[in-house]
């Protein structure tokens, strides 16, 4: 589909969803649900006194801290575990018990062992992205086709020419994958990190407004969330099927 089709269709459900919110106002007062012009005005109220951009810009360098990290550790480990089975059936126990273990519940532990400042924050969407990473990667570097390598040896390559001739772009759209999924869970993460340990951030924002009652700056914070998410998301899908155009990304 072409840009503009893309663009319109965005357009259309963002209209549709702004008049539903709009017309939901007139069942709800506004402290249960702000109207769209509220939710607006508000945020250029604290877009002019800087609040809402530095609380942008916290929430940002975590999860980007945290989640390049993840991928970057979680890549590297997911194509020695799916290339080498004796690694995959000694760490996957571990990597089965830890995933499962919510990242929100670690909160309170991770304070105490990284401290109140920026570490306990990033390490913690680290654990959040790694093991999303770890699994996706894992699986395509699992499932690249014997037949492929064996043509690849055949015809004189080496096992680093193998690795990253053969492995690594047969793998590549199963990275990505683990890329996108990693980077939705780091935001539910990091919003629990900020209103539990942190006095700044979008995730502040909400846990602030909550506790005064001030309905419309948690709206304000819901759709930066939404919009945080939904443009690196984007930007993180279109930037992939750039550098790998030839690895069959979609």
């Amino acid at each position: 589909m072409r840009i503009g089709g893309v663009f319109a269709i965005y357009t259309l459900s963002v209209a549709i969803f702004l008049v539903a919110w709009w017309g939901f106002t007139f069942v709800f007062p506004p402290i249960f649900l702000p109207s769209p012009l509220t939710t607006m005005r508000k945020a250029v109220e604290i877009t002019r006194t800087g609040e809402l951009p530095w609380n942008i810009v916290m929430s940002l360098f975590r999860v980007l801290s945290g989640w390049a990290l993840g991928a970057v550790v979680g890549s590297f480990l997911g194509v020695v575990m799916g290339r080498l089975p004796w690694v995959r059936a000694l760490a996957l126990p571990v990597l089965e018990y830890f995933r499962f273990v919510p990242p929100v519940t670690l909160v309170t532990l991770f304070i105490i062992w990284f401290g109140f400042g920026e570490e306990s924050k990033i390490v913690l969407i680290f654990y959040t992205a790694v093991f999303i990473v770890v699994v996706n990667t894992m699986a395509g570097a699992a499932s690249v086709r014997e037949g492929a390598i064996r043509a690849a040896r055949s015809l004189g390559a080496t096992g680093t020419q193998v690795l990253f001739r053969v492995v690594v772009p047969e793998t590549v759209p199963y990275m990505v994958t683990g890329l996108q999924l990693a980077l939705s869970n780091a935001f539910m993460t990091i919003v629990a990190a900020e209103m539990l340990a942190a006095k700044s951030g979008v995730g502040f924002m909400i846990w602030d407004a909550q506790i005064y009652t001030k309905t419309e700056r948690m709206f304000v914070a819901f759709v930066t969330l939404s919009l945080m998410g939904f443009c690196l998301d984007r930007s993180v899908h279109a930037l992939s099927r750039r550098m790998f155009v030839h690895y069959r990304v979609v």
